[in-house]
């Protein structure tokens, strides 16, 4: 695997603990009985079919997970009780490089598959 491939292929790995760390935070709010907004769990099904088909650059992934990160922190954050720095706080660890994944979360991170098919460009935003 070439340095750029492997850089690739880390990232694309901590993104599946993200968004693991991303979909257990919106669990959490509808446990507590906060709204969570509608387009979250679609966004959220959007970024694990990017992960697991491997033909989404990790920009790609990103930024869908971006959309749902800034919902859940909106969401929670006009909450009685929010939770938001604890999340964050996972979400944070979820990117780090040598990160234990069992020891982070309950909750199994995305199974990645890097078919280096993705066009290079990023479409966030777009």
């Amino acid at each position: 695997m070439a340095q750029a491939t492997a850089v690739e292929f880390a990232q694309l790995e901590r993104l599946g603990l993200r968004w693991a760390v991303l979909a257990a935070w919106a669990n959490q709010m509808l446990s507590r009985k906060v709204t969570v907004p509608p387009p979250v769990a679609k966004q959220l099904d959007e970024a694990r079919l990017k992960l697991s088909s491997g033909c989404f650059s990790s920009c790609d992934v990103t930024c869908s997970l971006s959309g749902v990160e800034a919902a859940l922190v909106m969401a929670d954050g006009s909450t009685a009780d929010p939770q938001v720095d604890y999340w964050l706080g996972l979400v944070g660890a979820s990117m780090a490089e040598d990160i234990d994944t069992a020891a982070l979360l309950g909750v199994a991170a995305v199974k990645i598959h890097y078919s280096s098919c993705f066009d290079k460009k990023c479409n966030c935003g777009a």
